[in-house]
């Protein structure tokens, strides 16, 4: 007779009923962070539209490839254009014989058609350039549509094919910018030229018009309006005076230098001082016309950078996406130039409330006003003016709130600017990190060494006490640290796990740049504990390859 063990039948109905709970536990646990999650994150659904509209192209522009396989010449170029933005392996399974890169010096004709519908924006950019260096267009002109049937009926495909893409991305960056995702809708506007360089509402939004057969910004149109053309080396310029520069000649107050005697003028007084205007600086100088050009040009370079980046602390989205991504500005940034360390000391500290001596330059507040000197040793000039320029930028369109500076969060003040040194701002508006950042390094070299300073004691300190910190740093390693990992926090930011934290981050530097912050202000709006995002900053900062 078999005896009942009541002792195992306990354990196993204590086992499976665990087992139920647990089940049910993790149902339940599953259900609370659909409804807390809610829908996809729309920088998922974002990214996930956006190859999906590249997939479509790809394949279709495949297929197109396939009726003109005999002629290699034109297959080749779609070909390539299909390695540009395909999505899926395989996409070009079917070629995999492969075609030799048309050389563009021999391409025929047809092919150049072929070229021109492809890459439209490519070639609108060569338009451009020639059109403000005051040069003719010919070989544009020898550029035909297809007479063949054949070729017709491709070509009139592939115009179709272009237009349905153009236009899906505009509905892509319209959705976004609903959304306050303006750096996405950016990218995505931009991406509209790549298939439709002719977009107009796209060319609005960018702030071109189109002038003598290509697109060009309003500014650029004003200046050929002024009988000026466009050099990389002295930037606009009459004809007259490229003419003299070309022969060595400077003009500077009525007369004709030579170069020596020019640089040599500039520098013994700044009565002498030139001015050189951009589309939106205005810098005043004593360092030569060449090296004031080309900082003039980087300042440019870097406003559109901020915009196509940070554009959403400053656009109204209400607004609509045909008003643009970089709000229009009544009056030009000013920076002073100054040639070496002992202009700018001694021209310049009447500007700035602290001692410059190690300086290589600062933004004024009160005078909204950056005050730069160009410093050669390994480029330091270059991150000057983006460093500066960026506080101007910050402060210029909309005042920014110093009483911030006293009480806590000071770092969001300095994080940005050492960010946007750290990166490089593609066309389409997206980033990357330098290959070997001139701040970020330093913080990986501060996880190291256990040196990170926690968001617990960050967000609480005011700009006297981060002061302390980096003229603390200097004095020992000869140079500033924290600023590295205040890099670092903003790339985190921008970039965590395929950007989740981004749009709320946005939020907090708008409230900390404009509004009034608290220490728990960076906590209310990323929705996470800062213990947390200490541990998440760590492990993502040990992961990141630079």
């Amino acid at each position: 007779m078999k005896i009942f063990d009541h002792g195992k039948s306990m354990i196993l109905i204590k086992s499976f009923a665990y087992l139920i709970f647990c089940i049910l536990l993790s149902l339940i646990s599953a259900n609370l962070q659909v409804k807390a999650g809610g829908k996809t994150p729309y920088f998922k659904v974002f990214k996930g539209k956006w190859s999906e509209i590249e997939n479509t192209y790809s394949k279709e522009l495949i297929a197109l490839a396939k009726t003109i396989k005999p002629n290699k010449e034109i297959a080749a170029l779609m070909i390539m254009r299909v390695k540009e933005c395909a999505h899926e392996e395989g996409a070009l399974s079917e070629f995999k014989e492969g075609f030799p890169e048309p050389s563009e010096d021999s391409l025929s004709a047809e092919a150049r058609w072929f070229e021109a519908t492809l890459w439209p924006d490519m070639i609108n950019e060569k338009k451009a350039g020639l059109v403000c260096a005051g040069k003719d267009m010919k070989e544009f002109d020898k550029i035909k549509k297809p007479s063949e049937d054949a070729l017709k009926s491709l070509a009139k495909k592939l115009e179709k094919l272009n237009k349905t893409t153009a236009s899906d991305f505009y509905k892509l960056a319209g959705e976004a910018f609903k959304r306050r995702e303006i750096g996405r809708a950016y990218q995505a506007i931009r991406n509209v030229l790549k298939y439709d360089a002719n977009h107009g509402k796209t060319r609005k939004a960018l702030g071109c018009r189109q002038y003598k057969k290509a697109w060009l910004q309003q500014y650029d149109i004003i200046q050929l309006k002024r009988k000026l053309i466009w050099t990389d080396k002295w930037g606009w310029v009459g004809k007259k005076t490229k003419s003299q520069l070309e022969k060595g000649k400077y003009p500077l107050k009525g007369k004709l230098l030579s170069r020596e005697a020019y640089l040599n003028a500039l520098k013994s007084s700044w009565s002498n001082a030139i001015t050189v205007e951009t589309e939106h600086f205005t810098i005043e100088s004593n360092a030569g016309l060449e090296d004031v050009v080309k900082a003039g040009q980087l300042a440019e370079r870097h406003y559109k950078n901020y915009f196509a980046l940070f554009s959403e602390l400053l656009i109204d989205k209400s607004k609509g996406i045909s008003t643009g991504f970089i709000p229009p500005s009544k009056k030009k940034f000013p920076i002073k130039y100054y040639v070496d360390q002992e202009s700018f000391r001694k021209l310049a500290q009447k500007y700035f409330s602290q001692q410059i001596a190690n300086e290589g330059g600062f933004f004024s507040y009160t005078e909204q006003l950056s005050c730069i000197w160009k410093d050669e040793s390994h480029n330091n000039w270059y991150w000057n003016i983006i460093h500066e320029c960026t506080h101007q930028i910050i402060d210029f369109h909309k005042k920014y709130n110093e009483n911030n500076l006293k009480t806590s969060n000071a770092w969001a003040c300095e994080a940005l600017p050492s960010f946007m040194e750290d990166i490089i701002v593609r066309d389409d508006g997206s980033y990357s990190v330098l290959k070997d950042p001139r701040r970020m390094s330093s913080a990986k070299n501060m996880r190291r060494d256990k040196t990170l300073i926690p968001f617990p004691v960050l967000v609480k300190m005011n700009n006297k006490e981060l002061l302390a910190r980096c003229g603390r740093e200097v004095a020992q390693y000869g140079y500033n640290i924290t600023y590295g990992q205040l890099s670092a926090i903003i790339h985190f930011f921008m970039s965590y796990n395929e950007g989740e934290y981004r749009q709320r981050f946005m939020g907090f530097l708008k409230k900390a740049y404009y509004e009034t912050v608290t220490p728990d202000s960076l906590e209310k709006h990323i929705g996470v504990k800062l213990e947390i995002l200490d541990e998440q900053f760590s492990d993502w900062l040990g992961k990141l390859d630079i």
